[in-house]
């Protein structure tokens, strides 16, 4: 049986919390122009900083592009708080190893109390699958090599941080509930259902 997470349940329970608040707040005294177009930019940037940089670019080498927006595409994904570019890449590459199988770490196959989409959408981080760090290592033995990705993993917690710490110093509370937390909530929810949504009819 998987072990509860207890961090990432906690946090994924906070993210909500603030989250739902913050649309409360929006609908009874609304946010600023301004907080807005901070809103979509962070959501845009870090969304494309998964798709774009974490997914097609580090984990499928599906297209290059120069280090600048390299750089530009990591930050963004480490911003949207799923993981250091090597957690990310790891585990979806793990995914694509064992697609939809048992093996799979987000698999609607799961057979546990939470199989399904719930599993397959975030209960998976909640209960994470224990795989071994050896079969972990052998999925980024190339990004090991890279000093950039070294780097960038160092660098993810405090640029989660980021995400909330600019929008608090632009717009202060009315920032962090709007492009803080609800803009992660959104982002952890699109992104978070590409694994269940898209996969429901196999699973």
């Amino acid at each position: 049986r998987q072990k509860p997470n207890w961090p990432i349940i906690f946090l994924f329970g906070l993210i909500a919390v603030f989250a739902g608040y913050s649309a409360w707040y929006g609908i009874y005294e609304g946010y600023s122009f301004g907080n807005w177009m901070l809103f979509i930019a962070l959501y845009c940037f870090t969304g494309f900083g998964v798709t774009l940089g974490n997914h097609r670019l580090e984990t499928h080498g599906g297209f290059k592009c120069n280090v600048v927006l390299e750089v530009f595409l990591l930050i963004g994904g480490c911003m949207a708080a799923q993981k250091s570019p090597r957690g990310w890449v790891g585990t979806h590459r793990l995914h694509h190893k064992y697609a939809d199988e048992p093996m799979d770490p987000h698999s609607p196959r799961k057979k546990w109390m939470l199989s399904g989409p719930f599993w397959a959408h975030m209960g998976w981080m909640m209960f994470p699958y224990q795989y071994t760090q050896e079969e972990f290592d052998v999925m980024v033995r190339d990004l090991d090599r890279r000093k950039l990705i070294r780097v960038m993993n160092r660098l993810s917690f405090p640029l989660v941080l980021a995400g909330f710490v600019l929008p608090f110093i632009l717009f202060g509370w009315e920032g962090l509930l709007l492009s803080g937390f609800l803009r992660l909530f959104m982002v952890h929810q699109i992104t978070f259902s590409v694994n269940s949504l898209t996969h429901m009819e196999r699973g």
